[in-house]
Formats: C-alpha cells, structure tokens, sequence
C-alpha cells in the first residue's frame, strides 16, 4: 500500500512549548473559515465537530495531522486524508486569516514536501532509524517499565511497544501489515532520555496542565517499511515519537 504524506513548513518562528497554542490557533482559523465540512474539521483535532460545536471526547484513531517545530518554525505533517484537507486549506487563502495570541500572522509555506510511496509493510531486510522523543507511557504510567529486573528486559519491552505502535497506526490508516506478527524491531541505542514537557487541559477546569513524561532518541533496527515522519507513542501529534530513516 501506498502510504500519501505532506510536510508543511511555515514562516512562523516559535518554540516546541509553543506547539500547543500553535495548533489551537490553526484549529480556530480553519473552523472560523466555513471552508471545511464537519469531518474535515475533525480531521484536524481527532475530536467529533457537528454544526459548530466541538465535542469533548477523543476520535480513537491515528491523527491525520501532526502540529511539529521544525528548526524553529511551525510545521504541519499530513497523512491519508489529512493531505487533501491541508491542500483545501491552502488552495482557500485561509492561511492569510492566522492568529494567534491575539496577534494575526499570516501563514507563508516556506518549505514542502509531498510523498506517496510503497510503505508499512514487512521488507526483506532491515532498515536503521532513528526515533525522536518517543513517549511510550502517559506521565507517570511507567511503573511496569521500572520495575523490570534489567535493561535487558526493558530495551526488549520499549521494543515492541514500538513495533506494536507502527503496526496499530498502520491498522487505524486502514493498512493492516502482513504478517504483522513476524515484524521485527531491535534498539541499537538510547541516545538520549529526558522529561518532555507536554501541555494539557484539566477536562473539568478547562486549566492548562504540565506534564512531563519521560521520553527517549532512539536508534533501532526493523524490517518495517516505515515512511519518514511517522510518529508514535503518546502525543505524537504534537511532535513527539517522530520516526526518521537513516
């Protein structure tokens, strides 16, 4: 199956904890634009809009969109039907509507990138990537992961968290990958582990909350085809858990 990607850069400079106003700002502009159906809409927030109202449970599914930082400047990742509702976007002059933080800042794309290739499938031989920021338990829902004997155990479970993420995503995209079972992840190397810090809201209070779950740069070794940019893990459509090849 052909796996349909587009990245989106834009000239707006901000930093990762920006990320989160970021793609509030977008939501609102596309929303406030009546450019876009109900669905496409939800499209952008995995979350159900129905006649202008924004419902408040999630959409169990992978993301079609993924609000990143790329070298200082926001960017926009889009997958399966996410890539047309991107393109409306564009094609409709709603980026020249932006705001955010109460300041109106047209979007300019600066750099962009469309793929459509043969990917999420088992291949012949094994391919090096590299994962960054991989958050595989919400914060503080690592208890089982620390309380494993050795490293041994703990580098054979992050992998097939891993190799299980690649193949549920590929499953909610609607490419179920033959012979999943026999798909294969090894981890060459935790280059690096740190405290993500990740914004949410208290769903009672409507209050911003940290959180700071603990995440990992990876290097790693699948016979997976994965498509570069794919994410997985928990808030991966805020940047984390991005898979690149080598």
């Amino acid at each position: 199956m052909n796996t349909h990607t587009l990245s989106v850069t834009f000239n707006l400079r901000l930093r990762p904890s920006q990320l989160f106003d970021f793609r509030g700002a977008f939501i609102d502009m596309a929303a406030g634009s009546r450019a876009l159906s109900d669905e496409e809409l939800s499209l952008l927030s995995n979350r159900p809009y129905n006649k202008g109202v924004w419902h408040t449970q999630t959409i169990e599914r992978y993301p079609r969109f993924h609000y990143r930082w790329d070298n200082g400047h926001a960017q926009l990742w889009a997958i399966g039907e996410g890539v047309a509702v991107i393109k409306k976007i564009i094609n409709a002059g709603i980026l020249q509507h932006f705001v955010i933080e109460e300041t109106a800042i047209p979007l300019h794309i600066i750099r962009e990138s469309e793929k459509d290739k043969k990917s999420l499938y088992i291949m012949d031989q094994k391919k090096d990537y590299l994962l960054f920021h991989y958050i595989p338990y919400a914060d503080g829902a690592d208890g089982a992961y620390h309380a494993l004997a050795d490293m041994h155990e703990r580098l054979n479970l992050l992998a097939t968290l891993i190799k299980n993420g690649v193949i549920i995503a590929a499953s909610s995209l609607g490419n179920e990958i033959a012979d999943a079972d026999k798909a294969n992840v090894i981890i060459t190397d935790i280059i690096h582990k740190e405290k993500a810090k990740y914004i949410v809201k208290d769903k009672t209070t409507g209050k911003r909350l940290i959180q700071r779950p603990l995440s990992y740069f990876i290097r790693m070794r699948s016979d997976m085809a994965i498509p570069d940019g794919f994410a997985i893990g928990q808030h991966k459509a805020l940047g984390y858990g991005v898979i690149q090849s080598i």
